[in-house]
This record gives C-alpha cells, sequence and structure tokens, in this order.
C-alpha cells in the first residue's frame, strides 16, 4: 500500500513539468547583503545568494509564481511573476544588476574579426524574461568548441551596468569572458 502511494506522488510530481513545461531561472543578487529568495508557485523553492553573486536553476516548473525576498532586519517584498515554457527568467533583486544577450560565435572562428556582437542589453528590471533560445546560460562557461551550427551562438551574461548603452566597450567587456 505504501508502495502504491509513494509511486503516485513520485508520478504526479513527474507530470507536473510535463504538464506545465520547464524553464531555467536564474537569480541575480547585486546588493551588498545576503538575499533568502522563496519561489512559491507550481514548485517551491528557497534559495541564499550572497552579495554579488547569482545562481542558475536548472529545470523549473513553468507557472504563476511569488518572489518573496528576504533579508535581515527589513521587511519581506513580494512579487508576482509567470515563468513561461522554454524561457530564460532573470530574477534580479531589487533591479541592481544589468544583462546582455550576445552573440559570441565569432570567438570560434578563425579570424574572431567581430568575436562577440551585442543583441540585446537589460537593466533596472526585477525580472526579465528572454523568450529566445540561448545556448550559454549566465554563470555557465563557454564550451570549447562551438557546436555546429549555422545560427547565431547566444549567451546570456551579467555585465557592469556602466556598459549599458555603450555596446562598443560592452562587447571588449564580453569577450573577456570564458
Amino acid at each position: 500500500m505504501r508502495a502504491a502511494i509513494l509511486l503516485t506522488v513520485l508520478s504526479a510530481v513527474a507530470c507536473k513539468s510535463e504538464w506545465y513545461g520547464t524553464s531555467n531561472v536564474y537569480a541575480w543578487n547585486g546588493s551588498d547583503q545576503i538575499v533568502k529568495l522563496q519561489l512559491e508557485g507550481t514548485d517551491d523553492l528557497d534559495l541564499t545568494l550572497r552579495p554579488q553573486s547569482g545562481e542558475l536553476l536548472r529545470d523549473v516548473v513553468a507557472g504563476p509564481y511569488t518572489i518573496v525576498t528576504k533579508r535581515e532586519g527589513q521587511p519581506d517584498a513580494s512579487a508576482r511573476t509567470e515563468i513561461r515554457k522554454g524561457d530564460l527568467t532573470v530574477i534580479n533583486v531589487d533591479g541592481l544588476g544589468c544583462f546582455a544577450r550576445a552573440d559570441v560565435a565569432g570567438k570560434y572562428s578563425a579570424n574572431m574579426r567581430f568575436p562577440v556582437q551585442v543583441v540585446s542589453e537589460y537593466s533596472k528590471d526585477a525580472v526579465i524574461r528572454i523568450d529566445t533560445a540561448i545556448d550559454v546560460l549566465p554563470g555557465e562557461l563557454l564550451p570549447q568548441k562551438r557546436p555546429k551550427s549555422a545560427y547565431g551562438f547566444y549567451r546570456v551574461s551579467q555585465v557592469p551596468c556602466e556598459l549599458i548603452g555603450d555596446r562598443n566597450k560592452m562587447a571588449e567587456h564580453l569577450k573577456e569572458q570564458r
């Protein structure tokens, strides 16, 4: 009897991702304090972010979520968002971080004439939703060899906010990232 109940529960949990789909979520804490985040929704997730750091969550079940931000000595703050199947959702604590989506295919070319081309810039939003294919997620290293494809090879990175608006300087900054 217990085995049947356990199997039913495990099946229901596994089916959630099949029913709703999954997405990747990157949480970034650009503040100078430790921040605890709770994502309450289709899944319930807790994470602690050190100052100036981020964490990538893979295969989060899509659906509506409430994001609760907790800091020592301050009242909790909350916001609602939708995590959509296949998108990359960036939770940007207090909107302090800035991000760029860049095509890094040129880093793999023989001449490296244009190693990085900035495609989009994101700043000051508490939740950033990117609905295009991302080959290298925030916090991940570039692979040694680019997968075979005739298309762009996109990466999302956290960038210094002072580079927003200056795509040449941003491209130089991103070119140095591994």
